[in-house]
């Protein structure tokens, strides 16, 4: 799909007088409004002790949202925006659903953001209410990522759903177990990627996650697409973050779930640092959704306000 000589490394920023902390978002135009709006959350949200280098992923947005994009850090000495050309990493990858190609470029940060440290790396679909800055104080030894559990799919697999994959009707635990490779015992180790902290440093000294494997996973064509992939490359080799730093919106009841999920769960429900609007969770998509006036909140205060709300009403 591409070659590693390809992936030219993003180079870091020239050193300021403060710390400086890289956040990744990645987008095509379908998702440049909620872009916005989940930017604009972190910049209300963040220190201004230290420097916030955002960097956009882009898989095809627009001249004229990427201005828009750039508005968003006018008068803001602690952060800046820029972007990454993605257009032609992984075209011919395989997507369904609401799924665009975007989703796979969080794959290759490790090559892209090859000289750093860290790299936050965050979803669209989210809106951040606590300060990031106390992430990257993450103490990590040779593990590749920073993240929280999926409460999502130990739903999955309690309540026995099943799937269509690769033309099988088969349950969530089959698939988990036959394709993830997590047995029973496992399953609530399985992290939702929409919030990955990098330990980019790891990466490097082990010259792991070969560019030809990513690929190769890639073609299979999972179904979580992304997230599944991330689950195979860094099984044991990640540090579980609190579950307020990408709490998921959730329409079913977690109370039944094994071990500490519930209490955890209900804990960060009453102060989440980020609230994760999964799956067709969208607050500009649809009405009554949980955390919905969270979003509208941050997004009336972007350029984007009258198109999400007019594109709301359409699909009422």
């Amino acid at each position: 799909m591409n070659n590693k000589k390809d992936l030219e490394a993003i180079q870091q920023l020239n050193q300021k007088k403060t710390l400086i902390y890289t956040v990744a978002f990645s987008a095509d135009n379908n998702y440049a409004a909620p872009l916005g709006v989940a930017i604009k959350s972190l910049l209300n949200t963040i220190s201004s002790d230290f420097f916030c280098d955002i960097v956009i992923l882009d898989s095809g947005i627009s001249k004229r949202n990427k201005f828009l994009l750039r508005t968003l850090t006018n008068h803001i000495e602690f952060a800046s925006i820029r972007f990454y050309d993605v257009t032609n990493i992984f075209s011919d990858a395989p997507v369904w659903g609401y799924y665009s190609k975007a989703v796979y470029t969080q794959l290759l940060v490790p090559y892209i953001f090859r000289n750093f440290d860290m790299v936050l790396v965050l979803d669209c679909d989210i809106i951040l209410q606590d300060d990031i800055s106390s992430l990257f104080e993450t103490k990590f030894s040779n593990e590749l990522v920073a993240a929280v559990r999926d409460v999502g799919i130990p739903i999955l697999v309690r309540d026995d759903h099943k799937l269509v994959f690769k033309e099988e009707f088969i349950s969530w635990r089959h698939y988990i177990n036959f394709y993830l490779h997590y047995d029973k015992d496992e399953i609530n180790d399985i992290i939702n990627s929409g919030v990955l902290l990098f330990n980019i440093s790891s990466f490097r000294e082990d010259d792991f996650l070969a560019l030809q494997e990513v690929e190769e996973l890639i073609k299979f064509g999972y179904f979580l697409v992304d997230q599944c992939i991330s689950n195979i490359l860094f099984k044991k080799r990640i540090i579980y973050l609190p579950m307020r730093w990408n709490l998921l919106v959730q329409e079913d009841r977690i109370e039944k779930l094994d071990g500490d999920f519930p209490t955890e769960y209900l804990e960060a429900e009453k102060n989440p640092a980020i609230i994760h609007y999964i799956i067709d969770r969208k607050p500009w998509k649809k009405h009554l959704v949980l955390y919905e006036s969270e979003f509208w909140n941050v997004a009336q205060e972007t350029p984007w306000f009258t198109e999400l709300q007019d594109n709301l009403i359409c699909s009422d």
